[in-house]
């Protein structure tokens, strides 16, 4: 009997006490994501307006609030976001040109949104900006317009290259695996004799992988049914908790009983 009155112990203390430890975790990693989002977009205003040294300082911050919440993230992510600092980090300090400052501060702005799940990610509001230029090199290509091919060609990949690496941290891991393949295979044969069938076909097999990529993103599911899977968690302890209680004060009345 003091076996089973431990366990109800037990199970009233994992109930009730365990809980709040969750939320409390989970609200000082909920300001860590906000302090990283807020910041990631500040280095991306400054950047887009040409001030590099704010942009510098602000990333500096940023640096150091990663630092701290790094941990609680996958090493994938971590390493996404590293890289992408890093690259950013490079660029501000040899006072690289301003283009390119701001296409690495964009990146990690939607690296960051990626990685904190905000359920509408903002790498996907740029679909028209990947998928258009595939639209055109497909027009140019049936009209033997080669120069505006090559020119589309070239938006589409740093449009690309854009979003990639958000793409590694929310989209579909082996759609994005697939999509990476077709769209390499088809820039290192860009400048090769490539009759204009094959790559009408080609550009069509892409235009259907990264369709599918943006179409599904299962970080954000996953965390779409967060609230679902604790809901379903705390209805199995308190059912726990119910039958251990039932069966401990079932027990004690049958001894009762059995001592009248």
């Amino acid at each position: 009997m003091k076996i089973e009155f431990a366990a109800v112990l037990l199970c009233l203390m994992f109930f009730f006490i365990a809980p709040h430890g969750g939320y409390a975790q989970a609200s000082e990693k909920d300001s860590q994501q906000q302090m990283l989002n807020s910041l990631s977009d500040h280095i991306f205003q400054y950047a887009d307006a040409d001030r590099a040294d704010a942009a510098k300082s602000l990333l500096n911050e940023f640096d150091r609030v990663w630092s701290q919440s790094e941990s609680g993230y996958s090493d994938e992510d971590g390493r996404i976001i590293d890289m992408a600092v890093l690259r950013l980090k490079i660029l501000l300090n040899s006072g690289g040109d301003s283009g390119e400052i701001r296409h690495a501060a964009i990146a990690l702005r939607l690296c960051v949104d990626a990685m904190t799940g905000s359920g509408s990610p903002l790498w996907k509001e740029l679909r028209p900006r990947v998928l258009d230029p595939i639209k055109g090199m497909q027009t140019a290509l049936k009209r033997q317009d080669y120069t505006t091919f090559q020119a589309d060609l070239n938006q589409f990949l740093d449009s690309y290259a854009l979003i990639y690496p958000s793409l590694m941290i929310d989209g579909s891991p082996e759609g994005v695996r697939v999509a990476n393949n077709s769209i390499n295979a088809f820039a290192d044969h860009r400048m090769s004799t490539v009759q204009d069938k094959t790559r009408l076909q080609q550009l069509t097999v892409i235009e259907k992988e990264l369709t599918d990529v943006f179409d599904r993103s299962p970080a954000s599911t996953v965390d779409s049914l967060s609230p679902l899977i604790a809901a379903v968690g705390g209805f199995v302890l308190l059912a726990l908790f119910y039958v251990s209680l039932r069966k401990y004060f079932g027990e004690r009345f049958r001894r009762r009983k059995g001592t009248r």
